[in-house]
């Protein structure tokens, strides 16, 4: 679990309190909850948030930003 957070870290480029900080404040806005039957400690965003985040997104580009260490 520790080089997943270091890689979602490394993608959003920043700190790991600033991450919880984001968390934190998302799931008091009902943006994000802990996605269920999951041991690690993974999140699901609100569908409708996914949707518009979704939109006009080049899904090749955006794995390719996640997978490149970059």
């Amino acid at each position: 679990m520790a080089h997943e957070r270091e890689h979602r870290l490394r993608i959003l480029h920043i700190s790991d309190v600033e991450f919880s900080r984001l968390m934190n404040t998302a799931g008091k806005l009902s943006l994000v909850m802990p996605a269920e039957q999951r041991e690690d400690d993974a999140w699901r965003i609100h569908p409708l948030l996914a949707e518009w985040l979704r939109r006009g997104t080049d899904e090749a580009a955006a794995l390719a930003r996640m997978t490149n260490g970059s």
